[in-house]
Formats: structure tokens, C-alpha cells, sequence
């Protein structure tokens, strides 16, 4: 591990794994003891070239041959613009084949992968992609924001076509023209496409990682429906709420932490230090 990367995981600790790949396997591998499933993500994104973009994902191969080795409770999660997408010239084919290459080797081993989502500027593209690819692929899921406008449009489609969404509120900052603003507009949102994908969706996962009220929410929907606890998973981030983590699993509810790594961890953090400044100066 980097000495800055260190030093930053020092006042925001266990937000990432680590910057290698064997960091994050023995996190997960961690996890799984406490009965916890993983998603292991690489970060990075917006990629400049096409090299950066297939070095990618060789990487992600090569994960996935350690999630086998090591017999993990894990999924893979990718950010398309990390893949090529972002390329201003045939980004759109180099990520095709990258995301390609990725799913075949997946398939192989029968692990499931979520596409992360990223800004407005690249939504439509990758929900595109994703419903593509779902043509070739069953097990493929996407990342839908609950803050965007759009959403319950696009849940309502993805839904309709049987591909598991991991639902979330957003941590991009998003205009108030395509985005609701207030922590109370966005919640509102997120519970209304909570019940939908409950209820009408496959293997729905929502994405919460210190929201007890969206957690408590979502468990009363689904014992007023009726609805298994195997049937959908709590979703957190790695280094949050730790305790709610292992009380969900202990109550039966199946709970998966994202733990990212890589050296290329800026943004991330970024987002998180946002998203947290957000929390505090709307309570």
C-alpha cells in the first residue's frame, strides 16, 4: 500500500481495501467468515486510452480467477468509463469488447456482475449497454440513483426485462434540472422505487450504507408483502456502520459490502467525503 493512500485510509479508515488485488481478497476473504458476501470493484474511471482500458480488463479476468482460487462469496463490480467507454474516439467498441471479455470469463465461473453507475453524462449509455448485453448475459445487473428523475422509468424497463438492479441514492452531484436536491425529495424517491423493485423486481439489492431508516423501510415492505429475505440483499459500503452489517446477517437478511481497491482511489474518496458533507448540512 502507497504511503499517501495509507496515510488517507488513516482518517477514513477501511473505505478501500487496499491499493492490490491480494488486499481486498483477504478483506472479502474476512467478510466471509462473519457470513457477509462481497462485491470487489477496481478503482478507477474515465480511462485516456485504449491500453489503460484493456489493461482493465485483464485486471478484472485475473480477480475473477482469484475469487475461484479462493472459493470467496464474491461478485465483481465494474464502472464502464473504466472499460473505454469515456474515449472520445471508438470508446464505445473498446468498451464492448472489454465488458465482453469480462462477462464470458464470469459466465465460466458462474459470478454475477454489477455494473456500477456513473454520472448523467454517461447514464444512458451504460443502461443501453447493460439492456445489450442482457441479451448475451443473464447475469449482469446495473446500478440505478434513486436522485435522478429518470429512474423510475428506467427501473420500470429493467424490471420489465428481469435484470437485477442495485438501487441506490446517488453520490454524484447531479443539477436540480435532472436530480432531486433535498435529502427528503431523494428519500421519497428511493422508498417509492423501493417498493416497486421489491415487488416487481429480480433479485433486487438496495444500496444503503448508513440509512437505518431506508434499511427499516425496506424490511417492513417486505414482511407486509410477504417477500423472502433470500429474495433481495442489503447492500453497504466496506468501512461503514460494521455492527448493522453483522446485526442484518444475524436476523437472516443477506448483506453485501462493496470493497474497492486500487491505487487510483481519489475519486472515490471524493464522493464518499461529498456525500457525507451532504448528510450533515441537510440534517
Amino acid at each position: 500500500m502507497s504511503k499517501l493512500l495509507a496515510s488517507i485510509l488513516k482518517y477514513f479508515p477501511g473505505y478501500v481495501a487496499g491499493a492490490t488485488a491480494k488486499e481486498a481478497i483477504n478483506v472479502v476473504r474476512s467478510l466471509n467468515k462473519k457470513g457477509i458476501r462481497a462485491q470487489i470493484n477496481i478503482l478507477d474511471e474515465e480511462v485516456t486510452s485504449v491500453a489503460h482500458a484493456r489493461k482493465a480488463a485483464q485486471e478484472y479476468c485475473h480477480l475473477l480467477d482469484d475469487i475461484k482460487a479462493h472459493q470467496l462469496d464474491a461478485c465483481i463490480s465494474v464502472k464502464l468509463t473504466h472499460l473505454g467507454l469515456s474515449l472520445p474516439e471508438k470508446g464505445k467498441e473498446v468498451c464492448k469488447s472489454n465488458i465482453h471479455q469480462i462477462l464470458k470469463k464470469a459466465r465460466c465461473f458462474n459470478t454475477f456482475v454489477w455494473v456500477d453507475m456513473e454520472s448523467s453524462e454517461y447514464n444512458q449509455k451504460i443502461l443501453d449497454m447493460v439492456l445489450k448485453l442482457n441479451t448475451y448475459y443473464d447475469d449482469i445487473g446495473v446500478a440505478i440513483q434513486a436522485a435522478l428523475f429518470k429512474s423510475r422509468k428506467d427501473v420500470t424497463l429493467f424490471c420489465k426485462r428481469r435484470i437485477p438492479i442495485r438501487l441506490c441514492k446517488g453520490a454524484y452531484v447531479e443539477s436540480k434540472h435532472i436530480a432531486h436536491q433535498s435529502k427528503k425529495d431523494i428519500s421519497k424517491s428511493f422508498k417509492a422505487l423501493i417498493v416497486f423493485v421489491l415487488l416487481t423486481g429480480r433479485s433486487p439489492a438496495i444500496a444503503t450504507s448508513a440509512d437505518k431508516e431506508i434499511i427499516e423501510f425496506t424490511k417492513h415492505i417486505a414482511v407486509k408483502h410477504r417477500i423472502p429475505q433470500t429474495l433481495f440483499e442489503f447492500q453497504m459500503l466496506l468501512g461503514r456502520k460494521k455492527a448493522l452489517q453483522k446485526r442484518l446477517v444475524r436476523q437472516g437478511y443477506h448483506v453485501r459490502v462493496y470493497v474497492p481497491y486500487g491505487v487510483n482511489y481519489l475519486p472515490y474518496i471524493k464522493r464518499r467525503l461529498m456525500e457525507l458533507k451532504r448528510s450533515l448540512t441537510q440534517l
